[in-house]
């Protein structure tokens, strides 16, 4: 699992777009396609909707995963993230979509079956 981290506060917090964060976006906006229309929107107030909503499901299931892994967390924030950041920083933006794109980026390894090609007929 890949792990992005998103500065709250003077601390690393983990983000992860694992599976149970994929059903839980699913449920939330119905769909990966109104997830992506709403970060991508022409309209500010649309995309900080939409990160209002996504955020707290990338940091709940980062903390859960780096919990198992028994990486040190940072307190939990006692508010909603959004009031601690600015949602119109771009960094913002490229932090979440960098998560979202580590956890559903597949690596594919090939094992040759042996070292010779078959002639072709």
């Amino acid at each position: 699992m890949r792990v992005t981290y998103i500065n709250l506060l003077g601390d690393r917090h983990p983000l992860c777009f694992s599976l149970s964060a994929y059903e839980e976006v699913l449920s939330t906006f119905g769909g990966m396609e109104n997830l992506y229309a709403a970060l991508t929107s022409e309209s500010l107030a649309e995309i900080i909707h939409g990160l209002d909503k996504l955020l707290p499901i990338l940091m709940k299931a980062g903390r859960i995963y780096a919990a198992e892994i028994g990486e040190q967390l940072p307190p939990e924030l006692k508010c909603r993230p959004l009031d601690v950041l600015d949602a119109s920083d771009p960094m913002v933006l490229g932090t979440v979509i960098s998560a979202i794109q580590k956890g559903t980026s597949r690596t594919v390894e090939t094992v040759q079956k042996n070292g010779e090609a078959t002639p072709g007929r």
